[in-house]
């Protein structure tokens, strides 16, 4: 981007570097009760997270990473879904780090009965570890976080007290919102449905280098 100053030379404006931050879990029940809404259906779940960033990000604006957190399920048939779409978010550029699950026991409060579940750990830590990570290392003039949780803000202060120049955004996933972030960040979005409804992936997705053909999977049409 060029622009000419008093003297007529031109000066060459660097656009802002945009890192982004996915909470995969959050966005993921977000596309499910989206689903629901939608005329689209579980199509929805065939999300082109990349897409979806670049319509919100501006021409002055550049993404240089975009960093998606979640973890793989232990039930097989979630699991092989899941690296399907894990293999198409790494094709486009997205990198994927993985949490865990930990098996623990929870009550019925009908019944009161115990029974084992499984929760998603990490998550949280592993964006506010990166987002810190990368503010030191000067990744971003802007960061995106895609997430509804308020365990970030923390290290957003942390963030915006050691640089007030660096820009914090974020943005919450379908059908989720929570007032404590608008005083710590430079901006909040909402991700509408029509957001959603306009960012889904080909079906099927070619593979950049093996060619292979990915096709969402069956429970997700």
């Amino acid at each position: 981007m060029a622009a000419r100053n008093r003297a007529g030379f031109f000066l060459f404006m660097e656009k802002d570097r945009v890192a982004v931050y996915i909470d995969g879990f959050n966005l993921y029940h977000s596309l499910v009760e989206a689903a629901a809404k939608s005329p689209m259906g579980n199509v929805l779940k065939w999300f082109d997270v990349r897409k979806m960033i670049l319509n919100k990000v501006s021409d002055k604006e550049e993404i240089v990473s975009i960093k998606y957190f979640t973890a793989l399920f232990p039930d097989s048939d979630k699991q092989d879904r899941h690296k399907k779409y894990i293999k198409v978010l790494e094709d486009m550029g997205v990198q994927v780090i993985l949490g865990r699950f930990k098996e623990k026991t929870v009550f019925c409060r009908r019944c009161k009965k115990p029974f084992k579940t499984h929760e998603e750990k990490r998550t949280d830590v592993n964006i506010a570890l990166h987002l810190l990570n990368d503010f030191y290392s000067n990744v971003y003039d802007l960061a995106i976080i895609v997430s509804g949780d308020t365990d970030l803000i923390p290290a957003i202060d942390m963030i915006r007290k050691a640089d007030y120049m660096k820009k914090i955004g974020i943005i919450f996933p379908y059908n989720r919102y929570n007032r404590e972030f608008k005083g710590n960040t430079t901006f909040v979005n909402k991700m509408k449905l029509r957001d959603i409804e306009s960012a889904i992936l080909p079906d099927p997705y070619i593979h950049s280098v093996t060619g292979i053909h990915l096709t969402k999977p069956v429970d997700w049409s």
